[in-house]
């Protein structure tokens, strides 16, 4: 089916006019130029944009594309795809194709190139993502009813879905993280196919960086929730991660979740509450030392926030003193208490300096959220844990909470007659006695504390 559409108003000026000087160029040399996939699928959508990656689709062959520009990578020759680097954009260029059997659930055995757009957009995964626009003629082609399904907003496979399946085993992953990033549904025929037992032969084959890519794209959407439900419900996670999985997770959590802000306290606060072994997780998705080291963070406060909620143990007249810096002022069982929050923060100023203001600022969506689960919440309690937030900002980045913002270091305690295991020791003393008495960090002081 064939629509008339104009991209025209639908994007900015600049980034239209290189498209249609791309078309243009293949045009001009008599070849057919399409562009198609999520691009299209985008803006049919009147989503944000995505100008990073653009597919096209042409019956010029990888060769003759390279001729057609300046700057073409040979990113994938065999598959028929380049990458055209034109005016700052970047086009994945495909020509068209069929594809035979797929022995390894991913790559076909066998591609041909094809003679029509019509013949290569029947290979695609979904009707959403099976667009192709002619910006030149300015025509959209639909063929398998992708705007129907974009207006119910379905996830629905193109022809047989278990035989899409089991052509890429990451469809049905993608279907899942399509839910989360688009929110749609699964069409039920799309749906039922991802439980049969050679689809779920042909999930267990891929690689598990490619589950991974998938998770953190969808924890990076508004509704992360809609593609974990669909995880859980079909039962793909045990595939992934070999922890216990719990068979059903309350609404409650999901709703929380997407309050969330950031992608990586989204993950943690999920693998905090499934009660994964983080490490073990980690390892088994492939994470980089930094992001598990980023989760393990998270996940130290939530275990510190959900034992030790502020709530319980202040009032709004210790919050005064705390925000004034009367800290010493408090009574000493709640000096201890917030002492643990104080060494909390010099762990996360310690183990990821540069981001730490920033994780800081996400755990902020995390405390003023979790007040909603407080019952018969009134007014005041809002502000108290936003002025708590504000204290915990202010020790991070004013108060002594780590051994290098002491005012004394281990030359000092040379000089003073300390050494070896004992400077260590020494050095750890003052940090606790500082933590509770931040204004004394001065050398005359610590000093003074460290005299028999």
């Amino acid at each position: 089916m064939q629509i008339h559409f104009s991209l025209k108003n639908k994007i900015p000026s600049e980034i239209y006019q290189k498209l249609l000087e791309v078309a243009n160029i293949f045009n001009y040399n008599h070849y057919e130029c399409y562009f198609v996939g999520g691009f299209i699928r985008d803006i049919l959508l009147e989503k944000n944009k995505n100008f990073e990656d653009i597919d096209i689709a042409t019956n010029a062959k990888p060769d003759e594309v390279m001729k057609l520009f300046k700057k073409v990578i040979p990113t994938g020759i065999k598959h028929g795809t380049v990458t055209i680097l034109y005016k700052g954009l970047k086009f994945e260029c495909t020509t068209y194709r069929t594809e035979k059997k797929y022995s390894d659930y991913r790559h076909p055995d066998e591609i041909e190139f094809a003679k029509s757009i019509y013949e290569d957009l029947t290979r695609r995964d979904f009707t959403i993502n099976a667009f192709a626009y002619d910006i030149i003629q300015e025509i959209l082609i639909d063929e398998f009813n992708g705007l129907e399904d974009l207006k119910n907003k379905l996830i629905r496979c193109i022809g047989n879905p278990k035989e899409r399946f089991l052509e890429d085993g990451l469809r049905p992953i993608r279907a899942c993280r399509f839910m989360a990033t688009l929110e749609f549904q699964l069409e039920i025929n799309t749906k039922n196919a991802i439980l049969d037992p050679d689809v779920r032969n042909a999930i267990q084959s891929i690689s598990i960086e490619r589950f991974t890519e998938e998770l953190k794209k969808g924890l990076k959407a508004k509704k992360t929730s809609l593609m974990l439900v669909s995880l859980y419900e079909l039962k793909l996670i045990e595939l992934f991660i070999k922890e216990k999985v719990f068979s059903k997770i309350s609404q409650g959590f999901f709703s929380y979740l997407d309050c969330l802000e950031n992608e990586y306290l989204k993950l943690s606060y999920w693998f905090w509450y499934q009660d994964f072994n983080i490490n073990n997780a980690a390892k088994q998705l492939k994470f980089s030392n930094k992001l598990t080291k980023i989760c393990n963070i998270y996940i130290e406060f939530i275990n510190l926030y959900t034992s030790l909620h502020p709530f319980v143990f202040l009032n709004q007249n210790d919050m005064n003193l705390l925000i004034n810096k009367n800290f010493i002022v408090l009574q000493y069982d709640k000096i201890k208490l917030l002492k643990k929050y104080k060494k909390y923060l010099g762990k996360l100023k310690k183990e990821i300096p540069n981001e730490s203001k920033e994780l800081l600022n996400y755990l902020k969506i995390f405390i003023i959220q979790s007040s909603y689960n407080i019952k018969n919440l009134q007014l005041e309690f809002y502000f108290l844990l936003n002025q708590f937030f504000e204290w915990l900002k202010y020790v991070l980045e004013k108060e002594p909470i780590i051994i290098n913002d002491l005012s004394i270091n281990g030359e000092d305690l040379k000089q003073l007659g300390y050494s070896g295991k004992e400077i260590g020791l020494k050095l750890n003393e003052l940090l606790e006695f500082v933590l509770e008495n931040p204004s004394l960090n001065t050398k005359e002081q610590l000093k003074k504390f460290l005299k028999p």
